[in-house]
């Protein structure tokens, strides 16, 4: 799905170091505007005992400028939702993800469940850990990923380092929703900002 006037460019093939290319996509010249994929057709959800896995890698051509985010969240909201050019603090109902604002040089991680059945007259509820990993250059590539233990403890990785997790007690852990891969961005000032993904992938334990 996307979001506003943001648009999808073909996959290119001169990427960096990709076999196959990159899906390179360009929101258009408007602060503020947006662009989201959601994964459709193919869901997981977050269950103690069984393992997941969902990771990305890709980079936009100015981190000081972009708002970007990435995981597994619900189909009923927009993980790029918002007036705001440069927040971009996910609103999902349920989530499990990593994002940063446009003005961020550093990722966050954030989990989200809305309570009551199918959300109906419940309340929504977040946690976030801010500032996490390294800086965040212009034109570099990071590799995101959110891994779920066999114990239902949630990590989340930047660059193959460990930055935050959550406890198989958390209360903002989503564990009563399909949960799609999703990632989008948000341009944070008047000019085309691309974003190149080289790979984004989730899978679980069989």
């Amino acid at each position: 799905k996307s979001a506003d006037s943001g648009t999808i460019a073909t996959v290119q093939t001169n990427g960096q170091s990709q076999e196959y290319g990159v899906l390179r996509m360009v929101g258009t010249a408007t602060s503020g505007d947006k662009t989201e994929l959601q994964l459709k057709g193919l869901s997981w959800r977050y269950r103690v005992g069984k393992k997941l896995w969902a990771g990305v890698r890709w980079k936009t051509d100015s981190a000081a400028l972009t708002g970007m985010a990435f995981g597994l969240a619900s189909t009923t909201t927009s993980f790029v939702s918002g007036a705001q050019a440069a927040s971009l603090a996910p609103g999902v109902d349920d989530g499990i993800f990593l994002w940063k604002n446009a003005t961020d040089t550093s990722w966050s991680f954030g989990t989200a469940t809305q309570s009551g059945e199918n959300g109906v007259g419940s309340s929504r509820t977040q946690t976030n850990s801010t500032g996490l990993g390294g800086t965040i250059a212009d034109d570099t590539y990071d590799e995101l990923f959110i891994t779920v233990d066999q114990d239902g403890n949630i990590h989340a990785y930047v660059d193959n380092s460990e930055v935050a997790q959550r406890l198989v007690d958390e209360a903002t852990i989503p564990d009563d929703t399909e949960l799609a891969l999703t990632f989008g961005f948000r341009v944070g000032s008047a000019a085309t900002r691309p974003v190149q993904v080289d790979w984004a992938l989730a899978y679980e334990d069989s």
